[in-house]
């Protein structure tokens, strides 16, 4: 505040008229820190977010329904949701003993969306704390708060509108627009923090923006007909600054993963905005690394068609899409799908790139993939001997992407019954994987899998067990507890502990794991399906047989539905359910379903005619990753 006297043009500072004396105190609040220390220096006392017991204790002296607070649930969801904001509450309180309603439906009408939620907060309402012409809503305060940090620093308004387009926590610095200098900078965000509207994080680079001001921010910027504009200069930052996702930066991308998330969310809602193809390439790669295989395809898929439009069929980075796109719908289980992509792309990446480019050659490894989950194994094995060869000669011996073709070869021979081979060849890839990516890298822990199934193959159970112990325990910490990489290996430990005669350890892990696996994957995942067999199996070896019949006969109706009648794993279910009947006396059904199994094993063109398998312990299925450019 300022003050003129007579005709002296010198304008004062109300400070300057406040007496300065060691008998007595004056006490000025203020909700900037900055203005604390220029009044105040070090003599501050910081008024922190009040406990939940003071909280309740306001509740108790304002609210009419004192009863309410007995949910003590519903009372915490409703303060986190407030984020103990005294005014927030005491405004939420009068909303709610003028309208005679719960917490519960405050609670509700909160959640409908941000639009309700500012509406209840907009609204005016009597305190006798306050003075009797002050506006009181939680809305108008921040906005005055708003207006006076803009005017003050423009930047640090535009931090804000940035912010609003976010995630509201965990925004790392790196995201945020350039300021002309690193002092600027730090000015902003001490601007922002000092009006308690951001917080940052005390052990990394990340702010949090309070609830409250994140939700009446973004009201603001839409009924000012700003959200549209800030949501492209977002989109904008993200597209430059996300990174190529990969193993080895992923504690980078899973900062900014969240935030992407939401910007593309926005602008889909928007409409009218095209979308940059590198930022939706990159985001389907980090939905396929960490295992949301569904949201992959549907990003490849918006990636493919873009850059069909922009670039044409025959372009590089249209054939990367498409690569990507064949990897999602492998890894669902569409394998059929992922088969007919893996042909159109090989095909025209030998058109555009030549035969021997390393693209064509990671063509040529999808496909033998595709053909090795559709029981095709003897095809596989020569399409990966072939892309083996020209990756050497091609890439190099220790090359990524030639131990995944080592593999990829060492799989189809194992699928073949060839078990000694595969499993020199699942060794030398570890060996080589562990020097070339490191121990915990995910492509050395697909072959730490592998030399595992091999072992149990060859009826080396303990070694197996040991092995799938420790892939595991390395899988949760390097990839998560439900990634699907992780449950695999929870698989294949049940599958080693069964074969030791551990059959009740072997159905608790199983049903953990297909818990997990309809939870992530889906119930008619074909990894779901194999998880429901071996469930079945720990049932039949724990003499439960009429509990075993019925998995068994659930496992084999989806199986015929998503696989088909003549796969191999279709055959093997079938088996298993005439090894169910015969175990209960039911020959003549048994019988009858071991004829019908036999005379499709029996046709030319039925892949699964060698293969006898009972339950699954799964090699690990290569992971592809291909990077798009521009």
């Amino acid at each position: 505040m300022l003050s003129k006297r007579g005709n002296d043009s010198r304008s004062m500072a109300l400070v300057d008229y406040l007496p300065n004396s060691y008998t007595g105190s004056i006490v000025f609040t203020t909700r900037t820190r900055k203005a604390a220390i220029s009044l105040a220096k070090n003599n501050i006392i910081q008024v922190n977010k009040m406990s939940r017991d003071n909280v309740m204790e306001v509740l108790r002296k304002t609210l009419l329904q004192t009863d309410l607070l007995s949910d003590e649930s519903t009372v915490t969801r409703f303060l986190d949701i407030l984020d103990y904001l005294p005014l927030a509450i005491i405004q939420a309180v009068s909303y709610i003993n003028k309208n005679n309603i719960s917490i519960a439906e405050y609670i509700e009408l909160c959640e409908s969306s941000e639009e309700d939620i500012i509406e209840v907060l907009s609204e005016d309402f009597e305190d006798e704390g306050r003075y009797k012409d002050m506006k009181n809503p939680v809305v108008a305060t921040w906005l005055i708060s708003f207006i006076q940090i803009c005017w003050q620093d423009k930047l640090a308004g535009e931090y804000l509108s940035f912010m609003a387009c976010l995630v509201r926590q965990n925004i790392p610095r790196s995201l945020l627009p350039v300021a002309p200098s690193k002092k600027r900078a730090i000015d902003v965000i001490g601007t922002l923090t000092a009006y308690s509207f951001i917080t940052k994080h005390k052990s990394d680079d990340l702010f949090d923006m309070h609830r409250l001001v994140h939700m009446a921010m973004r009201n603001w910027l839409k009924q000012e007909n700003k959200w549209r504009s800030w949501n492209q200069k977002a989109l904008q930052q993200m597209n430059v600054i996300f990174p190529w996702p990969r193993h080895e930066n992923r504690a980078v991308w899973m900062k900014y993963l969240p935030h992407a998330q939401t910007i593309i969310t926005s602008i889909d809602l928007l409409g009218g905005v095209e979308l940059p193809s590198t930022l939706l390439y990159n985001l389907a790669e980090c939905s396929r690394i960490t295992g949301n295989y569904s949201k992959a395809e549907q990003l490849f898929r918006q990636t493919l068609q873009l850059l069909e439009n922009v670039l044409g069929k025959e372009h590089p980075d249209t054939l990367m899409s498409m690569t990507g796109l064949a990897i999602s719908l492998r890894q669902q289980g569409k394998f059929a799908e992922a088969e007919a992509m893996d042909r159109q792309t090989l095909q025209l990446k030998e058109k555009v790139l030549g035969k021997e480019h390393p693209d064509t050659l990671m063509g040529m490894t999808g496909l033998a993939s595709s053909l090795r989950q559709q029981g095709k194994f003897a095809e596989a094995e020569a399409m990966d001997r072939q892309a083996l060869q020209l990756k050497e000669k091609v890439l190099g011996k220790e090359h990524p992407n030639t131990l995944m073709d080592m593999t990829g070869l060492a799989s189809s021979l194992r699928q073949q019954g060839k078990f000694a081979e595969a499993e020199a060849m699942d060794r030398q890839a570890l060996q080589l994987k562990e020097k070339v990516l490191g121990k915990k890298h995910p492509n050395t822990l697909m072959s730490m899998n592998n030399v595992a199934v091999s072992l149990q193959q060859q009826g080396k159970f303990a070694e197996a067990e040991a092995m799938d112990r420790q892939t595991l325990q390395l899988k949760k910490k390097v990839l998560g507890k439900e990634h699907p990489d992780t449950l695999m290996s929870m698989n294949n430990v049940a599958v080693s502990l069964r074969q030791q005669g551990k059959f009740a350890e072997a159905e608790a892990m199983d049903r953990q794991t297909l818990q997990f696996r309809e939870k992530m994957l889906g119930k008619e995942h074909p990894d779901t399906l194999m998880t429901m067999n071996n469930v079945a199996v720990s049932l039949r070896q724990q003499g439960k047989f009429a509990e075993a019949e019925a998995m068994y006969r659930q496992t084999l109706q989806l199986k015929e539905k998503v696989l088909g009648k003549e796969h191999p794993d279709t055959l093997m279910s079938m088996n298993n359910v005439a090894v169910s009947f015969r175990q209960q006396g039911k020959f003549a059904e048994a019988e009858a379903m071991d004829r019908q199994t036999l005379q499709l094993r029996e046709q030319p063109d039925t892949p699964g005619s060698k293969k006898r398998n009972r339950e699954h312990k799964v090699p690990q299925r290569q992971r592809k990753s291909a990077r798009i450019k521009g």
